[in-house]
């Protein structure tokens, strides 16, 4: 035999009624959500628009700017073998312009008619180069007044527009031209 559930049991409780069927929201909510993508998406777009303006012509100098990067370290490395130079032989020497050519947007191996100079200098590119360099001595009345001046022409955007970096005995390599110029 059976006992009876005892009252307030789960038991002895009536079944629950189903839940009632999720409102869809009717033809407002529809409208609604409608007019809310109708009028985000273009301000979505124009946001990004406007962001994109900014920011990709920032990127392109960012590059540029990293590519013209190698002159004023190649032209600090002449600079120094000068000076290793002319402590060994009381004297500078001069390299004409290497590559022949501004090389503009590509990248050329560091070669021409005037590497023999570079040799004999004792410095030489690793590879290929961006830019051109040349050495230009200039003699004083003494060793102590001797002087020279290293310079780098770059044309990394390919424009025709050069960017120059310059050093000699006493300074390091500075850029003589506009900051914008690549």
């Amino acid at each position: 035999m059976t006992t009876p559930p005892e009252t307030g049991s789960p038991d002895s409780l009536p079944p629950r009624p189903a839940a009632p069927p999720a409102k869809t929201g009717g033809m407002g909510a529809g409208i609604i959500l409608l007019i809310a993508v109708l009028v985000l998406v273009p301000v979505c777009l124009g946001v990004g628009g406007i962001l994109a303006a900014i920011a990709i012509p920032n990127f392109v100098a960012m590059q540029l700017r990293a590519k013209r990067a190698e002159a004023p370290t190649n032209v600090d490395g002449i600079r120094t073998a000068e000076k290793a130079y002319h402590h060994e032989w009381d004297a500078f020497t001069s390299a004409g312009p290497t590559p022949d050519f501004v090389p503009g947007r590509g990248q050329v191996p560091f070669a021409g008619e005037n590497l023999d100079a570079f040799y004999n200098l004792g410095w030489s590119a690793d590879g290929m180069v961006r830019c051109q360099y040349e050495v230009v001595a200039i003699p004083g009345s003494s060793a102590a007044a001797d002087d020279f001046v290293v310079t780098g022409t770059c044309d990394v955007d390919g424009n025709g527009e050069v960017s120059i970096y310059q050093a000699n005995r006493a300074s390091k390599a500075e850029m003589v031209t506009y900051n914008n110029v690549y």
